[in-house]
């Protein structure tokens, strides 16, 4: 059994509770729909919505020129997602070394390439934007890519002594 003044104290902190409670319903505050505010409108049917399909989900003619355009480039049928809307890659999952590394498959060296080791990761950056670009530049028609949209240069980051690159050429 609560003495009372244990009883008291749970009644305080109830009390307590509640004020916090209450507190915070009442600081939210319902959007301003005066002036331009009123003019908002959303509609479910304004949403765009991703149709991204795998090459054997197209019609007949478009899942030809994707499965074509996959063997181009080495990959198999399921690894790429066409978007319906534009007809352009939406998804690709390409596995091929474009710089030496110990991943399953690089055969690659620096003498093969060309060209010396990179020394720091300025050097690192340009060696991976110069072997990303060649990429894109031999494969523009199966990647349905028109190069005159790239950025030139582009950004290039070199995360963790070049474990992670990122290309920005948007």
């Amino acid at each position: 059994m609560l003495t009372k003044k244990a009883s008291a104290m749970f009644g305080l902190k109830v009390l307590v509770l509640l004020a916090v409670l209450v507190g915070s319903l009442q600081a939210q505050v319902e959007p301003d729909r005066s002036g331009v505010g009123q003019a908002e409108f959303r509609s479910a049917e304004l949403n765009i919505e991703n149709r991204y399909r795998l090459p054997g989900q197209l019609p007949a003619q478009a899942s030809a020129n994707a499965a074509a355009d996959l063997a181009a480039l080495g990959v198999r049928g399921d690894a790429g997602f066409v978007d319906t809307r534009g007809g352009r890659w939406a998804t690709l999952l390409l596995a091929e070394p474009l710089l030496p590394g110990r991943g399953v498959g690089n055969g690659l060296s620096w003498a093969n390439l060309g060209r010396a080791a990179p020394k720091n990761n300025a050097e690192f950056s340009d060696a991976a934007s110069q072997a990303f670009r060649g990429y894109l530049e031999a494969n523009s028609h199966p990647l349905r890519i028109d190069l005159n949209e790239l950025a030139d240069p582009g950004n290039t980051a070199v995360h963790r002594d070049g474990a992670v690159i990122q290309i920005y050429l948007v």
